[in-house]
């Protein structure tokens, strides 16, 4: 799966905040069905997101809500989706432990059975272990794959998924439409007046179809529009298994010692040395505006952090960063693919913990972004043919 962003112009301010409107809405309804699966057995108890889609149709809900009803609708799966991965990351975490245990391959098969399907370890965790009559265990040897699970998972779980930002939302092929004209592309979303639609002009030009995810981006007053498309994955007959190490003077540094994507480190470091800069100059204007509260001069002070200590430019900042990062990996890694073919990579956990030896070597971590590291290498591994291993960093 691909998943292609398209621009939008920007745009006044009236319609992006009646789209702000929308992305709050289908926010306060993601997180209200989030409550519900979380709610005991909810989740493990629901094979769909219809039975909770269903049952909503039953009640007020859509007569309470600004939402349309398609629009709730893809709220409801989009929650059940959430849930979905994360009682998958749990599992995806202890499935490689199972085959070292000193068990019998009755409860390896036991324990890979309970790990398979998100609803029956959900079960398994919050209350009751299902059990399979064909695999044949012991009381005490079903116990003891039970309570390492259990024990395994309660390690790795964190708080429950939450809906913490009103950034984005989904939309299926009834809630919008594409207009094309010779020199241009445009959309119109739905908005919450009945009937009224939103017309967005976007930059560029392609295919927009299926269910996309519209995501508002308030540093510019812009909207990205996020299409995926299924990819068409080349036979690969390549033996080759080559190994990356990650570093931050570079994007890796394959087996041979061949560097990959050497301009990161002077994209780390100019990013890591301007945030020291504008971080020492934010003190003392921070400070600047404390003495003045203390000397009863509220008018300079509320000046002074208003014009000067916003976070607008900062983040816009950050967002230009990610970007070169983002490209820089992209570049990367399709340097390797071209000049290696390789039929594996293999890749260690991007993991970065513990004490960092320097303020500096921090902030550079900081900008590090190891998720976009793995989102591509996931995506463009797969996009050739190419298996992708994760090995502990040791």
């Amino acid at each position: 799966m691909r998943t292609v962003k398209r621009e939008s112009v920007k745009l006044n301010k009236g319609k992006f905040e009646a789209i702000e409107k929308i992305a709050r809405a289908f926010a306060d309804d993601k997180q209200a069905d989030l409550d519900f699966y979380q709610n005991g057995l909810n989740f493990s108890d629901a094979k769909s997101y219809r039975f909770r889609r269903n049952d909503l149709k039953t009640t007020d809900h859509h007569a309470s809500t600004p939402l349309s009803v398609h629009a709730s609708d893809l709220a409801v799966k989009e929650a059940f989706e959430i849930e979905v991965k994360y009682w998958a990351a749990i599992a995806a975490d202890i499935h490689p432990r199972i085959g070292s245990r000193e068990w019998t391959s009755e409860q390896k098969h036991y324990a890979f059975w309970l790990l398979h399907d998100e609803h029956r370890f959900s079960l398994l965790i919050l209350d009751r272990a299902p059990i399979k009559e064909k695999i044949d265990l012991s009381l005490s040897q079903r116990k003891q794959v039970q309570s390492y699970l259990r024990r395994r998972a309660k390690r790795i779980m964190g708080d429950r998924p939450r809906v913490k930002v009103a950034r984005s939302f989904v939309l299926d092929n009834t809630l919008y439409s594409v207009t094309n004209d010779l020199t241009s592309q445009s959309i119109s979303i739905s908005s919450l007046e009945k009937g009224r639609r939103i017309f967005i002009p976007l930059k560029g030009e392609g295919d927009i179809k299926g269910n996309i995810r519209v995501v508002l981006v308030p540093e510019l007053r812009q909207i990205e529009v996020h299409v995926s498309f299924d990819v068409k994955v080349p036979l690969n007959n390549s033996i080759e298994v080559i190994a990356n190490d990650v570093g931050l003077t570079e994007v890796f540094v394959d087996d041979e010692g061949n560097i990959y994507g050497e301009e990161l480190g002077d994209t780390l470091k100019n990013a890591s040395r301007r945030l020291n800069r504008k971080g020492k100059k934010r003190n003392k204007l921070h400070a600047l505006a404390k003495k003045c509260d203390q000397q009863g001069k509220k008018k300079k002070a509320n000046n002074i952090r208003r014009r000067n200590l916003g976070n607008k430019k900062s983040s816009e900042l950050k967002r230009r960063v990610k970007i070169t990062i983002t490209n820089q990996i992209n570049r990367a890694i399709n340097q390797q693919l071209k000049e290696r073919k390789p039929g594996i990579i293999v890749i260690e956990k991007l993991d970065f913990r513990g004490k960092a030896p320097s303020k500096d070597i921090s902030r550079r971590v900081s900008y590090w972004h190891r998720s976009t590291l793995k989102d591509r290498f996931e995506f463009k591994a797969s996009a050739a043919g190419v298996r992708r291993e994760q090995v502990n960093p040791a």
